[in-house]
């Protein structure tokens, strides 16, 4: 049989199926003879009956309808797509956060001016400590103080005197109270001041008599060198003889050895009252920087034994109780809420899910105090998220994350419900968006992986 012979039967016979399909499409909507109506069709046996009765068309309908029905869902997983969340529990907060109030140093109570829940304003004296011992130090150095600037103002006037020739004026209380931050007495002042005359007067007495003896050995210095002179010239034309001269020359350098003594006395006696003031000037001055650090010091925890508010708020886990109570260092004494503030959700989020977090990113925050599904969300932002995660007994490794509230208050009820801090939040964080139809087959996929890869 040749080729053409063997493709004419097959055309021919795919031909013959054609027509007979095509007559039977036409004539489809037609009631062959010989089927029954339908009501005399349900005395039939059960196959039968399926055979005789004609398909009814809400079947087809509801055919058409399921499978648009599913085209649509297959289009809308393919074309559609859903919002990828990160949940996290947290709370609501103050952004400036309550207060820990403790103190610097261990201390005795000796004032406790609150009581739990109680406002208080920022500066308010919260509880004072015991400052017998900072005051006794406080007042040492003050004493010091006064003594040092005292002695300085008292050697300054006296190396004043002796330069200028008349009594020392030491400086009026006012002034050397002023000059060091003093707390100088007038009784004090009175008693430098007696005392810097006494050493002047001292002095000037001496130097009466070095002057005196000055004027005495320069009066006679002339007379003892003009005798010497004229016995020296009697001693060369041999009217006296030479031991008379020598005796005469030897007084006059005897009285110009006691007119530089007593020059050199002077000297020395001014050096030496210079050089002492100067000495007990500078270590004045040692003990005035020295008595100044110390008072600071002393200030400086006097000020840190009396607690005072931080910020304007509501005393919370007042922690002493008792007056004369031992408060340890560092230890928390109690806590103050703020009264105001911006509000914001402090959430954790689990390891897992930190890497896809984001500053910026809106998050959805649920009130569990208001269900959510009937009083809705309020927005959010991310605003900080931790650099380190904090170890949790219960849940692990967790993030601490910061979200801003964008709005305070809910709609409950016809009246805006305000949000307080401690209020627990669920906040769903918004990280990106994916298909449906990934989300539906995401598992099969990981499921298929990880059978693939095992032995």
């Amino acid at each position: 049989m040749s080729l053409r012979h063997y493709l004419g039967a097959w055309a021919a016979l795919w031909g013959r199926y054609g027509r007979v399909l095509a007559f039977h499409w036409r004539h489809r909507r037609q009631r062959p003879a010989g089927l029954l109506h339908e009501d005399e069709a349900e005395f039939l046996p059960a196959a039968l009956a399926v055979q005789e009765r004609p398909v009814s068309p809400t079947l087809r309908l509801i055919a058409w309808l399921l499978m648009l029905l599913a085209l649509a869902v297959l289009l809308w997983s393919l074309l559609g797509r859903m919002d990828i969340i990160v949940q996290a529990e947290g709370k609501v907060v103050l952004s400036e956060r309550t207060k820990t109030v403790a103190a610097v140093e261990t201390g005795r109570v000796a004032q406790l001016r609150v009581r739990e829940g109680q406002s208080v304003r920022a500066g308010d004296l919260l509880l004072q400590l015991d400052t017998r011992l900072v005051e006794a130090e406080q007042g040492k150095a003050h004493n010091e103080l006064n003594q040092a600037a005292l002695v300085q103002a008292r050697n300054q006037a006296l190396l004043q005197a002796l330069e200028l020739g008349r009594r020392p004026r030491l400086p009026t209380l006012q002034a050397i109270n002023a000059a060091h931050g003093a707390r100088v007495a007038q009784a004090e002042h009175a008693e430098a001041a007696r005392h810097v005359l006494a050493q002047y007067e001292d002095v000037a007495a001496r130097l009466r008599l070095l002057d005196d003896e000055l004027r005495i050995q320069r009066q006679a210095l002339p007379l003892a060198s003009s005798q010497a002179e004229r016995y020296r010239k009697l001693a060369q034309s041999r009217d006296v003889s030479q031991d008379a001269w020598q005796e005469r020359q030897q007084a006059a350098l005897a009285i110009q050895a006691r007119l530089n003594d007593a020059r050199n006395q002077r000297q020395v006696l001014l050096a030496q009252t210079r050089r002492q003031a100067m000495d007990e000037i500078a270590q004045a001055r040692r003990v005035i920087d020295a008595a100044r650090q110390d008072i600071e010091r002393s200030a400086a925890s006097s000020a840190l034994l009396h607690i005072t508010a931080p910020v304007d708020g509501t005393v919370q886990q007042l922690a002493i109780h008792t007056l004369g109570g031992v408060v340890p260092a560092a230890q928390p004494i109690m806590q103050i809420v703020p009264q105001q503030g911006p509000l914001e959700v402090e959430a954790f989020v689990e390891n897992k899910d930190v890497g896809f977090l984001a500053v910026g990113q809106p998050v959805a925050l649920k009130v569990q105090a208001f269900e959510y599904t009937k009083y809705g969300t309020l927005p959010g932002r991310v605003q900080h998220i931790s650099r380190d995660a904090i170890a949790d007994e219960q849940r692990g490794l967790l993030y601490a994350v910061r979200i801003a509230m964008e709005q305070q208050s809910l709609p409950v009820q016809g009246r805006q419900a305000p949000i307080v801090p401690g209020m627990a939040i669920t906040a769903e964080i918004k990280t990106g968006e994916r298909r449906v139809i990934e989300y539906v087959l995401s598992p099969l996929m990981q499921h298929a992986h990880e059978a693939l890869d095992e032995r």
